[in-house]
């Protein structure tokens, strides 16, 4: 049996191709449902990255976008979205779930105690993953300015301790206040609970 019609090859190649992101929601649209009755749903996106617009068609079989708190209600808000392109290159989601609502719940998802060692110790300049490129904080200052860390960096008083000689542009600007927030909190007991309670990156 050639490997084209193995069923097995033709699964592997399909999570060979699998790719994921986190990605902001602009439209959701219900489909009609598949002969068999799956619900689908058109996903409209934005990847904060590129700022490129992708559409999504989510997958037969795929759990219910409703049921996984997803739709129109959910514009604006962010979503880690695993998805395949399909040979004719439309793009097919599998599975998604909503992005931590906080900068806090983000650096607990994402980052490791010595990570928050690093942080405490030589400064999030020192490079720490997800938090290197303006590429990388810049979509976590325009996701999270007007949560935690807008409230940190005013509270904080973080943008007047943050020249001008210290910021050439506005990119540099929003990327030392992600920095400054995350060293803020790495010195917050609960984050490091949190870390470990998940004890994904513990």
């Amino acid at each position: 049996m050639s490997s084209f019609n193995n069923p097995k090859s033709r699964k592997q190649r399909a999570t060979d191709s699998t790719k994921e992101g986190e990605f902001k929601l602009v439209a959701a649209e219900q489909l009609p449902f598949t002969k068999i009755g799956f619900p689908r749903w058109r996903l409209t996106v934005i990847d904060p990255q590129t700022d490129a617009a992708l559409v999504f068609t989510t997958a037969p079989g795929a759990e219910s976008a409703s049921s996984q708190r997803i739709g129109r209600g959910c514009i604006g808000d962010y979503f880690h979205i695993s998805y395949r392109p399909t040979p004719s290159g439309k793009l097919v989601a599998t599975s998604w779930r909503p992005c931590p609502a906080t900068f806090k719940d983000w650096m607990a998802d994402n980052l490791s105690l010595e990570d928050l060692n690093v942080l405490r110790e030589s400064g999030a300049s020192a490079g720490i993953q997800g938090l290197i490129h303006h590429a990388e904080t810049l979509p976590l200052y325009e996701r999270y300015r007007y949560s935690d860390l807008g409230d940190v960096v005013l509270s904080e008083r973080l943008l007047r301790s943050q020249s001008a000689s210290d910021a050439a542009d506005i990119a540099q600007l929003e990327n030392a206040l992600v920095w400054m927030v995350a060293e803020r909190y790495a010195y917050d007991p609960t984050l490091a609970q949190d870390i470990v309670g998940r004890g994904v990156n513990a």
